[in-house]
């Protein structure tokens, strides 16, 4: 039997380490698909108690044409704010189905940025339901005590609407300029009673086309698209680019 040298040992702790990064890494994706596929889940039913313990301590939620709103307590009130609770009986479902998640793992394990596609079923009782779709393409999660937590969420949208299933989306009326510079009342209600921590005003380079005013964008318009990644087979920097939505604003502005 051959003897094990001390330089055999570092080896064989090397790999090991090697080893334990490569599964920690591993949970971490699983971990953070989980955690946002119960965002979506949680939103569908208005359960803001378990919505909101998704978040980091300082985790930022973007409420739709509003900004963001930092930490559990904060996003809990804010959503509690635009939906109390849902009506019972219900007599509509409002589904938010988090889609083909990019999820980049840091080589550490302890944070990872994700981007998926949101597909928004809606169905109603005494109407014709519809259907539309937006983007998270700056999410971002953190290993915290041990428990991974979003750190990020936000949201831009809608890149298509429909007029209701008959109309589908090829029946969508031009956006009117008053519509281009009003905020929509729900929307300007939380402005009014819960200014967010971080408005959309404050990125006018990332979120200038999702923000009411000359350069907002809405369909049949095409909204830009981000991304938080190069093209992972050629490289290329996306027109739109944006790593980390917290600190990206102040390069899109040099």
């Amino acid at each position: 039997m051959a003897l094990l040298n001390s330089a055999t040992l570092a080896n064989a702790g090397d790999d090991i380490s090697a080893l334990r990064r490569q599964l920690d890494r591993s949970i971490a994706y699983e971990a953070v698909e989980n955690i946002s596929n119960a965002f979506g889940n949680w939103i569908d039913d208005a359960q803001w108690d378990s919505q909101s313990s998704l978040f980091s301590v300082d985790g930022w939620r973007q409420k739709y044409l509003v900004g963001f709103y930092a930490g559990p307590a904060r996003i809990r009130a804010a959503e509690t704010l635009q939906v109390s609770v849902m009506p019972s009986p219900r007599r509509s479902v409002r589904i938010h189905l988090r889609e083909q998640p990019v999820i980049t793992v840091s080589d550490d394990a302890q944070s990872a940025y994700l981007r998926t596609r949101l597909f928004h079923i809606t169905s109603n009782w005494g109407e014709a339901g519809s259907v539309k779709n937006g983007m998270y393409p700056n999410d971002a999660a953190v290993l915290e005590d041990g428990i991974w937590k979003l750190s990020v969420v936000a949201i831009d949208e809608p890149y298509f609407v429909s007029n209701g299933w008959k109309g589908g989306w090829a029946r969508v009326a031009p956006i009117t300029e008053k519509r281009r510079l009003t905020t929509p009342p729900m929307m300007q209600q939380m402005l009014d009673k819960m200014p967010p921590d971080v408005p959309l005003t404050a990125m006018p380079f990332r979120e200038g086309a999702f923000t009411p005013g000359p350069a907002f964008v809405h369909y049949p318009e095409v909204k830009p698209m981000w991304f938080h990644y190069r093209n992972p087979v050629s490289g290329r920097v996306p027109s739109h680019y944006c790593p980390d939505l917290r600190t990206c604003e102040s390069s899109l502005a040099r």
